[in-house]
């Protein structure tokens, strides 16, 4: 069919991940398509909306919270930022 646009898609939140992923071992290989977006990660299959996970909510820690409010503030410089970040993911904050 090409690259044509077959359908349009609405999604509730932005989408801020996508990835490609096979679902089975049958041949010929059919990829899945994953986007997440808000508190959900939806599956494709065939071009056609498949299956829709819920994500648990799960609290920002107050330390990395406090980071990219200081970031946003412009209180914090990016590479500062980053090593910060790092630090706490590092460690398993």
């Amino acid at each position: 069919k090409g690259t044509t646009l077959l359908s349009e898609n609405i999604l509730l939140d932005t989408p801020v991940a996508i990835a490609v992923f096979y679902p089975d071992n049958r041949k010929p290989a059919i990829p899945s398509v994953a986007v997440a977006a808000g508190p959900f990660v939806y599956i494709y299959r065939n071009l056609r909306p498949y299956y829709k996970f819920a994500l648990p909510h799960l609290e920002t820690d107050p330390r990395e919270a406090e980071v990219w409010a200081k970031l946003d503030s412009g209180q914090l410089p990016l590479e500062e930022a980053k090593g910060e970040l790092v630090a706490m993911r590092d460690i398993g904050t």
